[in-house]
């Protein structure tokens, strides 16, 4: 067995034991190095790793319970903001504190903290409780507290940086931004998840993701510039270029009947705006809502798109616009609300859109599923909202910034 195998079947082990991180785990970008001699994870949420030391984990009993254990631990870091919370200490304290309370957070789902992990238990001189967080961590532990255990190797993640840090390829972390954005949609799935399988959480993930969970802190603005950069980046993957038989190459007409090769073609997606206009609809916020999104698809080379009027039926039928005219249209209907039609109709479309955003209070029945192949974003807007459905990405745009 290779670290390759090592590394895949660990986080198999991770996903069976914890299937509400999963987009966590997946999130995170490995990274080999001998430079370190356990593992750590840094604050862009770069897993740095000695493939040696997982090795030697894994040649132990439950050797890949226990890998999956450090990967676990490190997700914790990251997802529960270590390196932002209790800055005012020593990083060696605050370190201990954020251990005490990750691990004692597992206690419940059978991991295998190893003879090196912190347990609240095992604290001397005297045993801590557990199920603490890191701030009540902080005032269990005595003033002059012994680190003689901590072992050095957290990173950034964790809220101690490394030197080896500094020499990282910039271009290999994720941005605030994006880390942001995966924690709130891994709250997202963990609040999903305990709505589905009751007392299966712990209750420090169920916690912490029921407090991310409140309105973001983020700019409405930054958060739907990004989420829509990227959503609209991933459906322009590969270049944007195809072939195609319907464009074919002018080479075809050079050459013996009945050959053809396919020309190459300007793979151009598109996007669709679905405009909430029922009675409880703050015009002027759609409006503001609009403009961000037009600035950062216009920057993107987007040239036009699809725009929908619906309240409880669709109002206006659907009309390719360009995106000089995204914001600029007369508002029709102002009845009550149903985004059921919306999908329908979305889906009817032809060029059919790859991305479809909803401005919306929320307040009103959405489809049982999200549309396949078709991104979602929900703008929710006003001062009461309420998130539709499970599915999709949210952006609460909050007037008051």
């Amino acid at each position: 067995m290779n670290i390759d195998d090592v590394m895949a079947e660990a986080r198999l082990e991770f996903i069976c034991r914890a299937p509400y991180l999963t987009h966590a785990l997946l999130s995170l970008i490995p990274h080999p190095t001998l430079e370190l001699e356990t593992c750590a994870v840094t604050d862009q949420m770069v897993l740095l790793y000695n493939p040696d030391y997982f090795m030697k984990l894994a040649g132990m009993q439950d050797g890949i319970l226990k890998v999956a254990t450090r990967l676990w631990h490190e997700v914790g870091h990251v997802m529960r903001d270590t390196f932002g919370r209790l800055t005012h200490i020593d990083k060696k304290r605050r370190n201990i504190c954020a251990d005490l309370a990750i691990n004692s957070s597992g206690l419940e789902g059978g991991w295998d903290f190893g003879p090196d992990g912190l347990l609240p238990e095992k604290h001397k001189p005297k045993a801590l409780p557990d199920g603490k967080s890191a701030e009540e961590y902080n005032e269990l532990l005595p003033e002059h507290e012994d680190c003689s255990g901590w072992g050095g190797e957290c990173g950034s993640g964790a809220g101690s940086p490394l030197e080896m840090e500094v020499h990282l390829d910039p271009t290999l972390g994720r941005s605030t931004e994006e880390v942001e954005i995966i924690q709130q949609q891994v709250a997202a799935a963990i609040e999903d998840y305990i709505s589905k399988h009751p007392g299966t959480v712990p209750g420090g993930w169920s916690e912490w993701a029921k407090a991310l969970r409140k309105p973001s802190k983020i700019s409405w603005r930054t958060y739907l510039r990004t989420l829509t950069r990227h959503a609209y980046g991933q459906m322009c993957g590969g270049g944007g270029m195809d072939v195609s038989y319907t464009h074919p190459a002018l080479r075809s007409y050079t050459w013996p009947a009945g050959c053809m090769v396919p020309g190459d073609v300007q793979f151009d997606p598109i996007t669709a705006h679905v405009l909430d206009t029922s009675g409880s609809m703050s015009i002027d916020q759609i409006g503001a809502s609009l403009r961000e999104t037009k600035a950062v698809l216009a920057s993107c080379g987007a040239s036009q798109a699809w725009l929908l009027q619906v309240d409880a039926h669709e109002q206006v039928p659907a009309k390719m616009v360009k995106m000089a005219e995204l914001d600029k249209l007369q508002i029709h209907g102002r009845g009550g609300t149903d985004f059921r039609p919306a999908f329908v109709a979305a889906d009817k479309l032809r060029p059919r859109p790859s991305l479809l955003l909803y401005y919306t209070d929320g307040f009103g029945p959405a489809p049982i599923a999200a549309p396949k192949g078709m991104d979602v974003i929900w703008v929710l807007i006003g001062k009461e909202t309420k998130e539709p459905c499970t599915w999709g990405k949210v952006v609460r745009v909050d007037d008051s910034e």
